[in-house]
Protein backbone atom coordinates (compact mmCIF):
# COMPACT_ATOMS: atom_id res chain seq x y z
CA UNK A 1 0.00 0.00 0.00
CA UNK A 2 2.77 2.33 0.46
CA UNK A 3 4.61 1.60 -2.76
CA UNK A 4 1.17 2.14 -4.36
CA UNK A 5 0.66 5.36 -2.13
CA UNK A 6 4.27 6.59 -3.60
CA UNK A 7 3.18 5.64 -7.09
CA UNK A 8 -0.07 8.03 -6.52
CA UNK A 9 2.67 11.07 -5.90
CA UNK A 10 4.61 10.71 -8.44
CA UNK A 11 1.65 10.65 -11.04
CA UNK A 12 0.25 13.62 -8.71
CA UNK A 13 3.61 15.76 -9.05
CA UNK A 14 3.88 14.77 -13.14
CA UNK A 15 -0.16 16.14 -12.95
CA UNK A 16 0.38 19.51 -11.80
CA UNK A 17 3.35 19.75 -13.95
CA UNK A 18 1.80 19.39 -16.50
CA UNK A 19 -1.36 21.46 -15.53
CA UNK A 20 1.22 24.48 -15.02
CA UNK A 21 2.45 24.03 -18.20
CA UNK A 22 -0.99 24.28 -20.28
CA UNK A 23 -1.00 20.47 -21.49
CA UNK A 24 -4.03 19.93 -20.04
CA UNK A 25 -5.05 16.23 -21.52
CA UNK A 26 -1.73 15.25 -20.70
CA UNK A 27 -2.05 16.48 -17.11
CA UNK A 28 -5.91 14.67 -16.99
CA UNK A 29 -4.19 11.39 -17.97
CA UNK A 30 -1.64 11.56 -15.26
CA UNK A 31 -4.31 12.36 -12.51
CA UNK A 32 -6.09 9.44 -13.53
CA UNK A 33 -3.00 6.94 -13.29
CA UNK A 34 -2.69 8.80 -9.94
CA UNK A 35 -6.06 7.91 -8.51
CA UNK A 36 -6.17 4.54 -9.97
CA UNK A 37 -2.86 4.05 -8.02
CA UNK A 38 -4.22 5.28 -4.94
CA UNK A 39 -8.02 5.13 -5.29
CA UNK A 40 -9.88 7.97 -3.19
CA UNK A 41 -6.40 10.10 -3.13
CA UNK A 42 -7.97 13.52 -1.75
CA UNK A 43 -4.94 15.69 -3.59
CA UNK A 44 -5.75 14.17 -6.95
CA UNK A 45 -9.12 14.10 -7.07
CA UNK A 46 -9.02 17.87 -5.79
CA UNK A 47 -6.13 18.87 -8.46
CA UNK A 48 -8.41 16.69 -10.99
CA UNK A 49 -11.29 18.62 -10.06
CA UNK A 50 -8.86 22.51 -10.79
CA UNK A 51 -8.25 20.93 -14.26
CA UNK A 52 -11.94 19.99 -15.24
CA UNK A 53 -12.77 23.86 -13.97
CA UNK A 54 -10.00 24.97 -16.96
CA UNK A 55 -11.67 23.01 -19.64
CA UNK A 56 -14.72 23.82 -18.65
CA UNK A 57 -15.99 20.51 -17.53
CA UNK A 58 -18.55 21.52 -14.53
CA UNK A 59 -20.58 18.41 -13.79
CA UNK A 60 -16.66 16.35 -13.68
CA UNK A 61 -15.57 18.83 -11.26
CA UNK A 62 -18.52 18.35 -9.36
CA UNK A 63 -18.47 14.78 -9.02
CA UNK A 64 -14.57 14.98 -7.87
CA UNK A 65 -15.65 17.68 -5.32
CA UNK A 66 -18.47 15.64 -4.06
CA UNK A 67 -15.99 12.52 -3.75
CA UNK A 68 -13.89 14.76 -1.77
CA UNK A 69 -16.84 15.72 0.39
CA UNK A 70 -17.70 12.31 1.04
CA UNK A 71 -14.43 11.15 2.37
CA UNK A 72 -13.61 14.29 4.45
CA UNK A 73 -16.97 14.85 6.01
CA UNK A 74 -15.55 16.74 8.92
CA UNK A 75 -13.55 19.19 6.40
CA UNK A 76 -16.27 22.29 6.19
CA UNK A 77 -13.49 23.70 3.26
CA UNK A 78 -13.96 20.90 1.92
CA UNK A 79 -17.96 21.03 2.09
CA UNK A 80 -17.74 24.32 0.59
CA UNK A 81 -16.08 23.49 -2.43
CA UNK A 82 -18.42 20.63 -3.06
CA UNK A 83 -21.55 23.42 -2.54
CA UNK A 84 -19.78 25.65 -5.25
CA UNK A 85 -18.91 22.88 -7.18
CA UNK A 86 -22.25 21.73 -7.69
CA UNK A 87 -23.39 25.71 -7.79
CA UNK A 88 -21.87 26.05 -10.79
CA UNK A 89 -23.10 22.97 -12.25
CA UNK A 90 -26.56 23.82 -11.80
CA UNK A 91 -27.37 21.82 -9.18
CA UNK A 92 -28.52 24.28 -6.62
CA UNK A 93 -30.08 21.49 -4.33
CA UNK A 94 -27.02 19.71 -3.89
CA UNK A 95 -25.31 23.11 -3.08
CA UNK A 96 -27.70 23.76 -0.40
CA UNK A 97 -27.20 20.40 1.27
CA UNK A 98 -23.33 20.95 1.13
CA UNK A 99 -23.33 24.19 2.12
CA UNK A 100 -25.75 22.95 5.26
CA UNK A 101 -23.51 20.51 6.06
CA UNK A 102 -20.61 23.08 5.90
CA UNK A 103 -22.20 25.37 8.25
CA UNK A 104 -23.18 22.77 10.71
CA UNK A 105 -19.55 22.08 11.68
CA UNK A 106 -19.22 26.26 11.61
CA UNK A 107 -21.97 28.45 11.69
CA UNK A 108 -19.10 31.30 10.87
CA UNK A 109 -18.42 29.81 7.49
CA UNK A 110 -18.75 32.74 5.12
CA UNK A 111 -18.16 31.08 1.90
CA UNK A 112 -20.80 28.37 2.79
CA UNK A 113 -23.35 31.15 4.03
CA UNK A 114 -22.82 32.69 0.66
CA UNK A 115 -22.81 29.45 -1.59
CA UNK A 116 -26.13 28.75 0.29
CA UNK A 117 -27.76 32.23 -0.45
CA UNK A 118 -27.16 32.07 -4.65
CA UNK A 119 -27.97 28.30 -4.01
CA UNK A 120 -31.47 29.30 -2.38
CA UNK A 121 -31.74 32.02 -4.72
CA UNK A 122 -32.06 29.52 -7.71
CA UNK A 123 -34.26 27.23 -6.00
CA UNK A 124 -36.44 30.61 -5.56
CA UNK A 125 -36.67 30.10 -2.05
CA UNK A 126 -36.65 33.35 -0.74
CA UNK A 127 -36.90 33.12 2.98
CA UNK A 128 -34.07 30.73 2.99
CA UNK A 129 -31.99 33.22 1.42
CA UNK A 130 -33.29 36.08 3.37
CA UNK A 131 -32.25 34.48 6.40
CA UNK A 132 -28.89 33.21 5.39
CA UNK A 133 -28.05 36.76 3.66
CA UNK A 134 -28.92 38.33 6.76
CA UNK A 135 -26.67 35.81 8.90
CA UNK A 136 -23.96 36.51 6.90
CA UNK A 137 -23.78 40.16 6.67
CA UNK A 138 -24.35 40.03 10.08
CA UNK A 139 -20.89 38.73 10.25
CA UNK A 140 -19.15 40.67 8.00
CA UNK A 141 -20.06 43.67 6.02
CA UNK A 142 -18.12 43.13 2.85
CA UNK A 143 -19.54 43.73 -0.92
CA UNK A 144 -20.18 40.15 -1.64
CA UNK A 145 -22.67 40.30 1.59
CA UNK A 146 -24.01 43.38 0.74
CA UNK A 147 -24.74 42.43 -2.66
CA UNK A 148 -25.93 38.90 -1.91
CA UNK A 149 -28.06 40.90 1.09
CA UNK A 150 -29.43 43.49 -2.11
CA UNK A 151 -29.89 40.22 -4.30
CA UNK A 152 -32.57 38.26 -1.23
CA UNK A 153 -34.02 42.03 -0.81
CA UNK A 154 -34.58 42.11 -4.14
CA UNK A 155 -36.43 38.40 -4.53
CA UNK A 156 -38.28 39.49 -1.52
CA UNK A 157 -39.98 42.85 -3.61
CA UNK A 158 -37.85 45.00 -0.75
CA UNK A 159 -36.53 46.87 -4.17
CA UNK A 160 -35.47 50.11 -1.60
CA UNK A 161 -33.31 48.41 1.48
CA UNK A 162 -31.78 46.68 -2.11
CA UNK A 163 -31.13 49.69 -3.61
CA UNK A 164 -29.57 51.12 -0.13
CA UNK A 165 -27.00 47.58 -0.12
CA UNK A 166 -25.77 48.10 -3.48
CA UNK A 167 -25.51 51.95 -3.17
CA UNK A 168 -23.16 50.49 -0.52
CA UNK A 169 -21.69 47.99 -2.74
CA UNK A 170 -20.46 50.39 -5.73
CA UNK A 171 -19.39 53.57 -2.99
CA UNK A 172 -16.80 50.64 -1.27
CA UNK A 173 -16.42 48.99 -5.17
CA UNK A 174 -16.91 50.98 -8.35
CA UNK A 175 -15.57 48.27 -10.36
CA UNK A 176 -18.15 45.70 -8.84
CA UNK A 177 -19.87 44.93 -12.55
CA UNK A 178 -22.48 42.80 -11.28
CA UNK A 179 -23.87 45.70 -8.69
CA UNK A 180 -24.54 47.67 -11.71
CA UNK A 181 -26.95 45.08 -13.12
CA UNK A 182 -29.15 44.63 -9.98
CA UNK A 183 -28.75 48.41 -9.17
CA UNK A 184 -30.33 49.07 -12.78
CA UNK A 185 -32.59 46.41 -12.13
CA UNK A 186 -33.59 47.39 -8.65
CA UNK A 187 -34.60 50.97 -10.12
CA UNK A 188 -37.04 49.52 -12.64
CA UNK A 189 -38.59 48.24 -10.29
CA UNK A 190 -38.59 51.28 -8.04
CA UNK A 191 -40.28 52.99 -10.97
CA UNK A 192 -42.91 50.29 -10.79
CA UNK A 193 -43.75 51.10 -7.33
CA UNK A 194 -43.29 54.77 -7.44
CA UNK A 195 -46.35 56.86 -8.43
CA UNK A 196 -44.89 60.24 -8.39
CA UNK A 197 -43.60 61.59 -11.97
CA UNK A 198 -40.59 62.89 -10.59
CA UNK A 199 -39.53 60.09 -8.57
CA UNK A 200 -40.00 57.70 -11.57
CA UNK A 201 -38.21 59.88 -14.05
CA UNK A 202 -35.49 59.85 -11.32
CA UNK A 203 -35.36 56.06 -10.61
CA UNK A 204 -35.20 55.81 -14.68
CA UNK A 205 -32.61 57.99 -14.93
CA UNK A 206 -30.62 56.44 -12.14
CA UNK A 207 -30.78 53.22 -14.10
CA UNK A 208 -29.52 54.59 -17.00
CA UNK A 209 -26.27 56.26 -15.18
CA UNK A 210 -25.52 53.15 -13.21
CA UNK A 211 -25.90 50.56 -16.54
CA UNK A 212 -23.61 53.44 -18.72
CA UNK A 213 -21.13 53.66 -15.77
CA UNK A 214 -20.98 49.92 -15.91
CA UNK A 215 -20.62 49.77 -19.86
CA UNK A 216 -17.91 52.23 -19.62
CA UNK A 217 -15.87 49.18 -17.28
CA UNK A 218 -17.16 46.76 -19.71
CA UNK A 219 -18.53 47.47 -23.19
CA UNK A 220 -19.26 43.66 -23.74
CA UNK A 221 -21.97 43.45 -20.95
CA UNK A 222 -25.14 41.89 -23.11
CA UNK A 223 -26.67 42.09 -19.08
CA UNK A 224 -26.30 46.06 -18.80
CA UNK A 225 -27.35 46.32 -22.29
CA UNK A 226 -30.25 44.75 -21.78
CA UNK A 227 -31.28 46.50 -18.23
CA UNK A 228 -30.03 50.16 -20.26
CA UNK A 229 -32.67 49.02 -22.91
CA UNK A 230 -35.60 48.68 -20.74
CA UNK A 231 -35.20 51.88 -18.99
CA UNK A 232 -34.74 53.73 -22.23
CA UNK A 233 -38.17 51.97 -23.91
CA UNK A 234 -39.84 53.45 -20.29
CA UNK A 235 -38.36 56.44 -21.24
CA UNK A 236 -40.24 55.99 -24.83
CA UNK A 237 -36.52 56.18 -26.20
CA UNK A 238 -37.51 53.13 -28.26
CA UNK A 239 -34.42 53.92 -31.21
CA UNK A 240 -31.93 53.99 -28.57
CA UNK A 241 -33.66 51.01 -26.55
CA UNK A 242 -33.57 49.10 -30.00
CA UNK A 243 -29.97 49.99 -30.77
CA UNK A 244 -28.98 48.62 -26.94
CA UNK A 245 -30.30 45.20 -27.73
CA UNK A 246 -29.03 45.04 -30.84
CA UNK A 247 -25.68 45.13 -29.97
CA UNK A 248 -26.34 42.36 -27.50
CA UNK A 249 -26.96 40.08 -30.80
CA UNK A 250 -23.55 41.79 -32.18
CA UNK A 251 -21.60 40.47 -29.01
CA UNK A 252 -23.37 37.20 -30.43
CA UNK A 253 -25.83 37.20 -27.62
CA UNK A 254 -28.99 35.65 -29.11
CA UNK A 255 -31.31 34.05 -26.64
CA UNK A 256 -35.28 34.50 -26.68
CA UNK A 257 -34.52 37.30 -24.02
CA UNK A 258 -32.79 39.35 -26.43
CA UNK A 259 -35.29 38.60 -29.35
CA UNK A 260 -38.56 39.28 -27.62
CA UNK A 261 -37.21 42.65 -26.16
CA UNK A 262 -36.65 44.07 -29.11
CA UNK A 263 -39.56 42.80 -30.78
CA UNK A 264 -41.24 44.69 -27.74
CA UNK A 265 -39.15 47.94 -28.50
CA UNK A 266 -39.84 47.66 -32.27
CA UNK A 267 -43.76 47.36 -31.65
CA UNK A 268 -43.36 50.34 -29.68
CA UNK A 269 -41.42 52.40 -32.43
CA UNK A 270 -44.01 51.37 -34.59
CA UNK A 271 -41.45 49.06 -36.95
CA UNK A 272 -44.01 46.54 -36.83
CA UNK A 273 -42.96 43.85 -39.35
CA UNK A 274 -39.03 43.99 -37.82
CA UNK A 275 -40.96 42.65 -34.88
CA UNK A 276 -42.99 40.06 -36.53
CA UNK A 277 -39.38 39.27 -38.05
CA UNK A 278 -37.79 38.60 -34.50
CA UNK A 279 -40.77 37.02 -33.30
CA UNK A 280 -41.13 34.74 -36.23
CA UNK A 281 -36.93 33.85 -35.07
CA UNK A 282 -38.46 32.51 -31.42
CA UNK A 283 -41.46 30.96 -32.78
CA UNK A 284 -39.35 28.27 -35.18
CA UNK A 285 -37.52 27.79 -31.47
CA UNK A 286 -40.34 27.70 -29.56
CA UNK A 287 -43.66 27.45 -31.64
CA UNK A 288 -45.84 26.86 -28.50
CA UNK A 289 -45.03 30.45 -26.61
CA UNK A 290 -48.24 31.96 -25.69
CA UNK A 291 -46.39 35.31 -25.11
CA UNK A 292 -44.60 35.34 -28.40
CA UNK A 293 -47.82 34.59 -30.60
CA UNK A 294 -49.82 37.48 -28.82
CA UNK A 295 -47.17 40.02 -29.41
CA UNK A 296 -47.20 38.83 -33.02
CA UNK A 297 -50.92 39.07 -33.11
CA UNK A 298 -50.49 42.75 -31.65
CA UNK A 299 -47.82 43.50 -34.24
CA UNK A 300 -49.42 41.76 -37.22
CA UNK A 301 -52.70 43.71 -36.36
CA UNK A 302 -51.14 46.91 -35.94
CA UNK A 303 -49.15 46.17 -39.45
CA UNK A 304 -53.10 45.43 -41.20
CA UNK A 305 -52.07 41.21 -42.02
CA UNK A 306 -55.25 40.36 -39.91
CA UNK A 307 -55.25 37.11 -40.84
CA UNK A 308 -51.96 36.18 -39.51
CA UNK A 309 -53.14 37.69 -36.19
CA UNK A 310 -56.43 36.24 -36.25
CA UNK A 311 -54.40 32.63 -36.58
CA UNK A 312 -51.98 33.52 -33.75
CA UNK A 313 -55.08 34.42 -31.64
CA UNK A 314 -56.34 31.52 -32.42
CA UNK A 315 -53.52 29.11 -31.47
CA UNK A 316 -52.75 31.36 -28.21
CA UNK A 317 -56.19 30.66 -26.89
CA UNK A 318 -56.32 27.08 -27.55
CA UNK A 319 -52.62 26.81 -25.65
CA UNK A 320 -54.21 29.10 -23.14
CA UNK A 321 -56.87 26.92 -22.13
CA UNK A 322 -54.87 23.85 -21.64
CA UNK A 323 -52.53 25.65 -19.57
CA UNK A 324 -53.71 26.07 -15.74
CA UNK A 325 -51.37 29.39 -15.43
CA UNK A 326 -53.38 31.38 -17.40
CA UNK A 327 -56.61 32.89 -16.02
CA UNK A 328 -60.13 33.60 -17.16
CA UNK A 329 -59.49 37.50 -17.30
CA UNK A 330 -56.57 36.42 -20.17
CA UNK A 331 -58.54 34.16 -21.98
CA UNK A 332 -61.08 37.13 -21.87
CA UNK A 333 -58.97 39.44 -23.56
CA UNK A 334 -58.00 36.97 -26.47
CA UNK A 335 -61.27 36.60 -26.53
CA UNK A 336 -62.24 40.15 -27.63
CA UNK A 337 -58.76 40.61 -29.16
CA UNK A 338 -59.99 38.19 -31.67
CA UNK A 339 -63.39 39.88 -32.05
CA UNK A 340 -61.26 42.65 -32.68
CA UNK A 341 -59.90 41.28 -35.36
CA UNK A 342 -62.48 39.65 -37.08
CA UNK A 343 -64.98 42.91 -37.29
CA UNK A 344 -61.61 44.35 -38.76
CA UNK A 345 -61.21 41.38 -41.40
CA UNK A 346 -65.08 41.59 -42.05
CA UNK A 347 -64.53 45.76 -42.77
CA UNK A 348 -61.33 45.51 -45.34
CA UNK A 349 -62.97 42.35 -47.64
CA UNK A 350 -65.91 44.45 -48.33
CA UNK A 351 -66.67 44.98 -51.92
CA UNK A 352 -64.94 48.35 -53.09
CA UNK A 353 -68.03 49.88 -54.37
CA UNK A 354 -69.01 53.39 -53.29
CA UNK A 355 -70.78 53.17 -50.12
CA UNK A 356 -73.84 54.51 -51.23
CA UNK A 357 -74.47 51.35 -53.25
CA UNK A 358 -73.89 48.87 -50.38
CA UNK A 359 -75.64 50.55 -48.02
CA UNK A 360 -78.48 51.14 -50.73
CA UNK A 361 -77.93 47.34 -50.86
CA UNK A 362 -77.90 47.13 -47.10
CA UNK A 363 -81.31 49.05 -46.34
CA UNK A 364 -83.24 46.74 -48.94
CA UNK A 365 -82.44 43.53 -47.37
CA UNK A 366 -82.41 43.92 -43.88
CA UNK A 367 -85.82 44.90 -41.93
CA UNK A 368 -86.60 47.37 -39.00
CA UNK A 369 -84.69 50.40 -37.25
CA UNK A 370 -80.77 50.07 -38.29
CA UNK A 371 -77.83 52.39 -38.04
CA UNK A 372 -75.76 51.61 -41.03
CA UNK A 373 -71.86 53.34 -40.90
CA UNK A 374 -69.58 53.08 -43.43
CA UNK A 375 -65.77 52.26 -43.38
CA UNK A 376 -65.00 55.97 -44.58
CA UNK A 377 -66.74 57.38 -41.86
CA UNK A 378 -65.42 54.83 -39.04
CA UNK A 379 -62.28 55.30 -40.41
CA UNK A 380 -62.43 59.14 -41.29
CA UNK A 381 -59.29 59.89 -39.71
CA UNK A 382 -57.06 57.77 -41.75
CA UNK A 383 -58.81 59.58 -44.48
CA UNK A 384 -58.32 63.18 -43.28
CA UNK A 385 -54.77 62.33 -42.69
CA UNK A 386 -54.56 61.47 -46.47
CA UNK A 387 -56.16 64.59 -47.73
CA UNK A 388 -54.06 66.72 -45.85
CA UNK A 389 -51.26 64.73 -47.05
CA UNK A 390 -52.44 65.19 -50.76
CA UNK A 391 -52.90 68.97 -49.90
CA UNK A 392 -49.87 69.39 -48.24
CA UNK A 393 -47.81 67.75 -51.48
CA UNK A 394 -49.24 69.81 -53.97
CA UNK A 395 -48.17 72.84 -52.09
CA UNK A 396 -44.67 71.48 -52.02
CA UNK A 397 -45.17 71.32 -56.16
CA UNK A 398 -46.46 74.64 -56.33
CA UNK A 399 -43.44 75.75 -54.50
CA UNK A 400 -41.20 73.60 -57.21
CA UNK A 401 -42.42 75.44 -59.46
CA UNK A 402 -42.61 78.49 -58.23
CA UNK A 403 -38.85 78.53 -57.62
CA UNK A 404 -38.98 77.18 -61.39
CA UNK A 405 -40.89 80.18 -62.17
CA UNK A 406 -37.94 82.39 -61.02
CA UNK A 407 -35.29 81.20 -63.67
CA UNK A 408 -37.82 82.65 -66.33
CA UNK A 409 -37.35 85.99 -64.34
CA UNK A 410 -34.04 86.19 -63.98
CA UNK A 411 -33.95 85.08 -67.88
CA UNK A 412 -36.11 87.66 -68.81
CA UNK A 413 -34.48 90.44 -66.75
CA UNK A 414 -31.48 89.52 -68.45
CA UNK A 415 -32.86 89.46 -71.92
CA UNK A 416 -34.16 92.99 -71.02
CA UNK A 417 -30.99 94.63 -69.75
CA UNK A 418 -28.98 92.75 -72.83
CA UNK A 419 -31.68 94.14 -75.85
CA UNK A 420 -31.91 97.78 -73.91
CA UNK A 421 -30.43 99.33 -76.95
CA UNK A 422 -33.04 97.25 -78.94
CA UNK A 423 -36.17 98.04 -77.22
CA UNK A 424 -35.24 102.09 -77.14
CA UNK A 425 -34.57 101.66 -81.23
CA UNK A 426 -38.33 100.16 -81.69
CA UNK A 427 -39.44 102.64 -79.02
CA UNK A 428 -38.09 105.54 -81.47
CA UNK A 429 -39.65 103.87 -84.34
CA UNK A 430 -43.02 104.59 -82.81
CA UNK A 431 -43.74 101.18 -80.71
CA UNK A 432 -45.74 101.58 -77.64
CA UNK A 433 -44.88 100.53 -74.05
CA UNK A 434 -47.86 98.17 -74.31
CA UNK A 435 -46.36 96.03 -77.15
CA UNK A 436 -42.93 96.23 -75.92
CA UNK A 437 -44.50 94.23 -72.85
CA UNK A 438 -46.53 92.21 -74.98
CA UNK A 439 -43.28 91.15 -76.45
CA UNK A 440 -41.65 89.93 -73.58
CA UNK A 441 -44.48 88.17 -72.02
CA UNK A 442 -45.15 86.16 -75.34
CA UNK A 443 -40.99 85.13 -74.93
CA UNK A 444 -41.84 84.49 -71.20
CA UNK A 445 -44.99 82.46 -71.77
CA UNK A 446 -42.85 80.53 -74.41
CA UNK A 447 -40.48 79.53 -72.76
CA UNK A 448 -43.31 78.22 -69.79
CA UNK A 449 -44.87 76.16 -72.68
CA UNK A 450 -41.92 74.33 -74.14
CA UNK A 451 -40.70 73.48 -70.33
CA UNK A 452 -44.44 72.68 -69.09
CA UNK A 453 -44.81 69.98 -72.78
CA UNK A 454 -41.58 68.71 -71.56
CA UNK A 455 -42.62 68.14 -68.36
CA UNK A 456 -45.63 66.90 -68.70
CA UNK A 457 -44.49 64.18 -71.59
CA UNK A 458 -42.15 63.02 -69.29
CA UNK A 459 -44.51 62.86 -65.91
CA UNK A 460 -46.77 61.17 -67.53
CA UNK A 461 -44.51 58.73 -69.93
CA UNK A 462 -42.20 58.09 -66.19
CA UNK A 463 -45.76 57.41 -64.45
CA UNK A 464 -47.46 54.98 -67.00
CA UNK A 465 -43.85 52.79 -67.08
CA UNK A 466 -42.97 53.16 -63.40
CA UNK A 467 -42.94 49.41 -63.38
CA UNK A 468 -40.47 49.21 -65.94
CA UNK A 469 -38.07 51.81 -64.48
CA UNK A 470 -38.07 51.22 -61.23
CA UNK A 471 -37.05 47.74 -61.70
CA UNK A 472 -34.66 48.85 -64.68
CA UNK A 473 -32.83 51.03 -61.75
CA UNK A 474 -32.77 48.52 -58.84
CA UNK A 475 -31.14 46.31 -61.48
CA UNK A 476 -29.04 49.00 -62.24
CA UNK A 477 -27.43 49.99 -59.01
CA UNK A 478 -28.11 46.61 -57.51
CA UNK A 479 -30.65 47.81 -54.86
CA UNK A 480 -34.11 47.55 -53.73
CA UNK A 481 -36.34 50.66 -52.88
CA UNK A 482 -39.17 48.20 -51.51
CA UNK A 483 -38.56 45.62 -49.08
CA UNK A 484 -41.50 43.30 -49.42
CA UNK A 485 -40.78 41.85 -45.63
CA UNK A 486 -40.68 45.62 -44.36
CA UNK A 487 -43.29 47.56 -47.01
CA UNK A 488 -45.80 44.35 -47.85
CA UNK A 489 -45.29 45.25 -51.69
CA UNK A 490 -42.13 44.78 -53.76
CA UNK A 491 -43.05 47.79 -56.23
CA UNK A 492 -44.02 50.90 -56.48
CA UNK A 493 -47.36 51.44 -57.61
CA UNK A 494 -48.85 54.61 -59.75
CA UNK A 495 -52.26 55.45 -60.11
CA UNK A 496 -52.57 58.67 -62.87
CA UNK A 497 -55.06 60.84 -62.44
CA UNK A 498 -55.86 63.32 -65.37
CA UNK A 499 -57.75 65.40 -63.20
CA UNK A 500 -54.36 66.14 -61.10
CA UNK A 501 -52.44 67.09 -64.68
CA UNK A 502 -54.65 68.99 -65.32
CA UNK A 503 -54.89 71.15 -62.16
CA UNK A 504 -50.83 71.30 -62.10
CA UNK A 505 -50.65 72.37 -65.75
CA UNK A 506 -52.73 74.91 -65.27
CA UNK A 507 -51.13 76.38 -62.08
CA UNK A 508 -48.04 75.95 -63.83
CA UNK A 509 -48.44 78.17 -66.62
CA UNK A 510 -50.33 80.65 -64.49
CA UNK A 511 -47.07 81.08 -62.34
CA UNK A 512 -45.25 80.88 -65.69
CA UNK A 513 -47.67 84.23 -66.81
CA UNK A 514 -46.91 85.89 -63.58
CA UNK A 515 -43.42 85.49 -63.93
CA UNK A 516 -43.21 87.51 -66.86
CA UNK A 517 -44.96 90.57 -65.89
CA UNK A 518 -41.98 92.10 -63.91
CA UNK A 519 -39.37 92.08 -66.51
CA UNK A 520 -42.14 92.64 -69.30
CA UNK A 521 -43.14 95.41 -67.28
CA UNK A 522 -39.55 96.83 -66.99
CA UNK A 523 -38.63 96.45 -70.68
CA UNK A 524 -41.62 98.92 -71.39
CA UNK A 525 -40.13 101.68 -68.87
CA UNK A 526 -36.75 101.68 -71.16
CA UNK A 527 -35.82 105.30 -71.54
CA UNK A 528 -35.11 105.43 -75.36
CA UNK A 529 -32.79 108.39 -74.69
CA UNK A 530 -31.21 107.21 -71.49
CA UNK A 531 -30.55 103.82 -73.52
CA UNK A 532 -29.27 105.35 -76.67
CA UNK A 533 -26.89 107.79 -75.03
CA UNK A 534 -23.50 106.15 -75.49
CA UNK A 535 -24.66 104.02 -78.58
Amino acid sequence: MALSAQDGRTFLRDAEKLHKEGRLDAALEQYGFALRATPGYVKALQGRASLYLDMGRMADRMADLEEVAKLTPKDGANLTQAAVACLDAREPGKARGYADAALALSGRNMEALQTKVRACLALKDVPCATTTADAALSLKGTTDTYYLHALSRMASGDFTTADADLDKVLEWNPLYEAAYVASGEAQLNLHKEYRGVSMQIRALEKAINRCTRGLELNPGSTELLIVRSKAFALQKEFAKAIDDVSKCVALGREDSVVYFQRALYYHGFGQEQNAVNDLNKLLLQDPDNVRFLLLRAECREANLDLDGAANDLSLASKLMKADAAWTAADLKRVEEAKERVKARVFEMNREGDPPSITVLELLSVIEGDVYIADWTRSHANFFRAVQIEKNVMFIILLLIVAVAAFNIVSTLVMAVTDKESDIAILRTLGASPGSIMQVFIVQGALIGVIGLALGLAGGVALALNIDVVVPAIERLFNTQFLAKEVYYISELPSDLQWRDVGVIAAVSFVLTLLATLYPSWRASRVNPAEALRYE
